[in-house]
C-alpha cells in the first residue's frame, strides 16, 4: 500500500532536527563556553551544537532522523556566531541573543545585531528569538524592517500543534499550562512552544511585532470620488459600530444611486481613450501597485489597528492580513507587464494576433470579514490589467477601504481610477450592479446576495461577473490520520476569524474509530481558545462583526441544541458589552440538522461520524455549496480518491486553507462563479480581441 507522509511529520523533519538528536559536544574551545547557547536546545537526547568540519569547510551538526538514520547538516550561519571567534561581535541593536541578557552577551562578545546577519534597513530589534524553531529564517524576519514582515511570522514551513506530550524539550520542564502560543495568520494552526531551560519564549519575538494602536484616529469618513473625499449627494450619514463594545465609532457618508452615478462619470473620464491611465505603460501601472503595497507596509500598524476597531478581529490577525494583502499587491504588480496576446498562424494571406484589453469600469462589492484583503484582491488584478474600479465596502467596515483609497492617491494613481462609495447593499450596491455603464462586477459575500447580483448584472447590460460566495465545507479525518495535527488544523479551519470565513471547514467528518478521541481533543482546543479584547496579543477570538451576525449564530446554536446535537463546549454568548460568542463544538451532528446545512459564519464546529470513504464523499457532496474541502490521511490512494470525488473549488490534504494568493480560489455549484487569486484572476479582468490583417503574402 502506498503511504502519504503526513504533512506534520514532513514539517517536523525539516524544521526540528533536534528532536532526534544524539549528544554532540562541541569540540572548539571557542564554542565550549557556550554549550547551551551555540544551539540553545536541550532535550532528553542531549545537546546540539555546531562543530567545525574540515571536509566541508564549515560548521555542521549531527542529528538522527528516524527514517534516514544519522544525518550531518550544515549549521545555520547565525547559530555559528558563538562557535567562531572570527564571527564574534559586539552589536548594539538587539536586546537578547542566544539566551543571554544584553549585558551577558556583550561581556561574552557574542551579541549579534541585525547588521551582523546582513539585514539592511533594520529597525529596532528588541529581542532576538532563540528556540528550536528559530534559525536564520525567523530571526531575519524579526530583525528585518518591521514594516516588511512578509507572508507570516512563523518559522518557514513550521505550522504544527504541540502539546506537552509532543513538546520538543524535557516534558518535566514544561506542561500544557506553561505552553504558550505563537500568533497565527489566517488559518494556520498556532505553534505551541514550551517553557524550557535555555529556550527563550516566542514573546521575545513579539517584541518585534508592532504593538496595536488602541484608539486609532479615524482619518477619512467621506466618499472617495475622482481622488477627492466628498460628502454624499444626499448629505446622509450612517454609523459604524465597534463590535467589541457595541458603541458608535463615527458616522460615515452614505452613498446611493446619485453618488454611484458620479463615481461612474469619474471612472469613465479616467478610462477614456487617450487618458493618462490608458496611455500609461503597463510597467508603470505595476510600479504604482507596488507603491501602494509599500505604503500599506509603512502603515500596517495603523491599518491593522483600524481594522480591529471596525471589524473586531484580533490585532494579530489584522496585522497579518495587512502584510498578506501587501504581498498580494506586489504579486499582481509584477503581472502588469506580463499580460499579452499572441500571434496565430491562420490560413490564407493574413496576419492574426490577439490583444488582451481591460474590461473597463469594474464594480467591486466587498465583504466585512476580510475588508483590506478583499479590497486588495479586487484592486490588484483590475489595475494590473488597466481597468478602473468603484468599490462599495460593507456598511459594517468602511473605514479601512477609505484609508486604502487615500493610499492609492498618495501612490500616484490618477484621478478616477479608484473610487469608494460607502453605503448599503439595497441602495449603493444595487446601483453599481444595475448601472448600464459598469462593465464588470466582482462580488464576495453570501450566496443569496450573489444570486440577486447575478440577475441584476444582466438586466441593463451583460456584465462580466465574478462571484465568490458561501460555503459549508467538509473537512474529513480518516482513521489513519495524525490525530493531533488533524485536530489542530480542523480547529483553526472553523475558529479562525471567529468563524467568519466563507471557506470555513464547518462540517468536520471524523472516522468512527477515532471519533471520541478527536471530539475530546477538539473540545480541549476550543476551551483553551482565548476570547476577549482583540487588541491583546494573546487573544484568539474577538467579537462577531455586528449584532445581526451575533444573533444569527446564537439562534443556530440554539437550533442545534433543540435538534439533539451535543454541546461539547461553548454554546452561548461570552458576555460583556460586545458581540462575543464562546468557541463552540457540537458532536453527534446529523446531516438533516439545520447546523449541518446552513452556513453559520461563526465559531461553531460540527463533528459528524462516518465509517467509509465512499460514504463520506457522498455526504460531503450532499450540499448546494462547493467552495472548499479537506482530508487528513496517511494513505495517498485515499487522498487521491477524495480529491477526485469531492465537488469543491479547492481541496487540501493534511492541511486546511494555508494563506496563498498565487493559486486560484473559487467555488463549484452555488459557491461562486469564476476564480480569484493567482494568474487565473487576471483573465477575469480582460477582454480578448482578435485582430486579422490582410497582407500581400504570408511566409513562414
Amino acid at each position: 500500500m502506498k503511504t502519504l507522509v503526513n504533512s506534520g511529520l514532513a514539517f517536523l523533519l525539516f524544521c526540528v532536527p533536534t528532536i532526534f538528536a544524539q549528544e554532540n559536544i562541541c569540540k572548539h574551545d571557542t564554542c565550549k563556553p557556550f554549550l547551551e547557547t551555540c544551539f540553545p536546545w536541550k532535550n532528553s537526547a542531549g545537546f546540539i551544537c555546531c562543530e567545525w568540519s574540515s571536509a566541508r569547510g564549515q560548521y555542521i551538526k549531527k542529528v538522527r532522523d528516524p527514517i534516514k538514520g544519522e544525518q550531518i547538516l550544515n549549521c545555520d550561519p547565525l547559530m555559528c556566531y558563538v562557535c567562531s571567534s572570527a564571527n564574534k561581535k559586539q552589536g548594539e541593536k538587539c536586546g537578547r541573543t542566544f539566551g543571554y541578557s544584553r549585558d551577558e552577551a556583550i561581556k561574552a562578545g557574542v551579541l549579534v545585531s541585525c547588521d551582523d546577519i546582513g539585514v539592511k534597513n533594520a529597525r529596532a530589534c528588541g529581542k532576538m528569538i532563540s528556540n528550536a524553531y528559530a534559525g536564520e529564517e525567523i530571526v531575519t524576519r524579526y530583525c528585518y524592517n518591521t514594516t516588511s514582515l512578509t507572508k507570516s511570522w512563523y518559522p518557514k514551513g513550521c505550522h504544527e500543534y504541540h502539546t506537552a506530550d509532543t513538546c520538543y524539550c524535557n516534558k518535566e520542564a514544561c506542561n500544557s499550562q506553561e505552553a504558550i502560543t505563537h500568533g497565527h495568520i489566517n488559518n494556520f494552526p498556532p505553534t505551541y512552544y514550551c517553557r524550557c531551560v535555555a529556550v527563550q519564549q516566542i514573546s521575545d519575538g513579539m517584541a518585534q511585532f508592532p504593538p496595536p494602536i488602541r484608539n486609532p484616529e479615524v482619518k477619512f469618513t467621506k466618499l472617495f470620488i475622482n481622488n477627492e473625499f466628498v460628502d454624499s449627494v444626499s448629505g446622509k450619514t450612517f454609523p459604524t459600530i465597534n463590535p467589541t463594545n457595541g458603541q458608535k465609532i463615527c458616522d460615515v457618508s452614505e452613498g446611493d444611486k446619485a453618488d454611484i452615478d458620479k463615481a461612474v462619470e469619474s471612472a469613465k473620464a479616467a478610462f477614456k481613450l487617450g487618458s493618462p491611465w490608458r496611455r500609461m505603460d503597463a510597467s508603470k501601472r505595476g510600479a504604482l501597485l507596488y507603491k501602494v503595497a509599500q505604503l500599506m507596509e509603512r502603515d500596517a500598524q495603523y491599518l491593522g489597528s483600524l481594522e480591529t476597531l471596525d471589524n473586531g478581529k484580533p490585532y494579530m490577525n489584522a496585522f497579518g492580513e495587512m502584510m498578506f494583502s501587501a504581498n498580494m499587491l506586489k504579486y499582481y504588480a509584477g503581472s502588469a507587464d506580463k499580460v499579452g496576446g499572441k500571434t496565430i498562424p491562420v490560413d490564407g494571406d493574413y496576419m492574426c494576433y490577439t490583444r488582451h484589453e481591460p474590461v473597463g469600469i469594474c464594480g467591486a462589492v466587498i465583504p466585512w470579514n476580510y475588508p483590506v484583503c478583499m479590497f486588495a484582491l479586487k484592486l490588484a488584478p483590475a489595475l494590473a490589467c488597466g481597468n478602473v474600479i468603484i468599490f462599495k465596502p460593507a456598511e459594517q467596515t468602511p473605514l479601512t477601504a477609505l484609508y486604502m483609497a487615500a493610499l492609492c492617491k498618495e501612490a500616484g494613481i490618477p484621478a478616477g481610477v479608484v473610487n469608494v462609495v460607502n453605503g448599503y447593499g439595497p441602495t449603493a450596491g444595487a446601483a453599481i450592479t444595475a448601472h448600464p455603464e459598469v462593465d464588470k462586477i466582482a462580488f464576495t459575500g453570501s450566496t443569496e446576495v450573489g444570486q440577486i447580483i447575478l440577475q441584476a448584472s444582466g438586466a441593463t447590460n451583460i456584465k462580466r461577473t465574478t462571484l465568490e460566495l458561501g460555503g459549508k465545507s467538509p473537512n474529513v479525518v480518516m482513521d489513519d490520520a495524525d490525530i493531533d495535527s488533524a485536530a489542530a488544523w480542523s480547529h483553526e479551519a472553523v475558529m479562525t476569524n471567529m468563524g467568519q470565513c466563507c471557506v470555513a471547514g464547518s462540517r468536520t467528518f471524523v472516522h468512527e474509530k477515532i471519533y471520541d478521541k478527536f471530539v475530546a481533543k477538539s473540545r480541549e482546543l476550543a476551551q483553551q481558545r482565548t476570547c476577549g479584547d482583540p487588541y491583546e496579543m494573546t487573544t484568539k477570538n474577538g467579537p462577531q462583526v455586528d449584532k445581526e451576525q451575533y444573533s444569527k449564530i446564537l439562534e443556530l446554536i440554539d437550533a442545534g441544541k433543540k435538534e439533539g446535537a451535543r454541546v461539547e463546549c461553548g454554546g452561548e454568548a461570552a458576555g460583556g458589552d460586545g458581540f462575543f460568542i464562546k468557541p463552540t463544538v457540537f458532536s453527534g451532528v446529523q446531516d438533516n440538522m439545520r447546523i449541518a446545512k446552513e452556513e453559520i459564519f461563526g465559531p461553531v464546529q460540527q463533528i459528524f461520524k462516518f465509517s467509509s470513504l465512499d460514504e463520506v464523499i457522498e455526504r460531503a457532496n450532499a450540499t448546494h455549496y462547493g467552495l472548499g474541502a479537506a482530508i487528513f490521511t496517511s494513505n495517498i490512494d485515499t487522498a487521491m480518491m477524495f480529491v477526485q470525488g469531492v465537488r469543491a473549488g479547492t481541496v487540501w490534504v493534511n492541511c486546511y486553507n494555508p494563506p496563498c494568493y498565487q493559486a486560484p480560489f473559487g467555488g463549484f455549484k452555488m459557491s461562486g462563479l469564476g476564480r480569484e487569486m493567482g494568474e487565473y484572476n487576471l483573465s477575469q479582468y480582460q477582454e480578448i480581441k482578435t485582430v486579422m490583417i490582410k497582407i500581400p503574402q504570408k511566409n513562414s
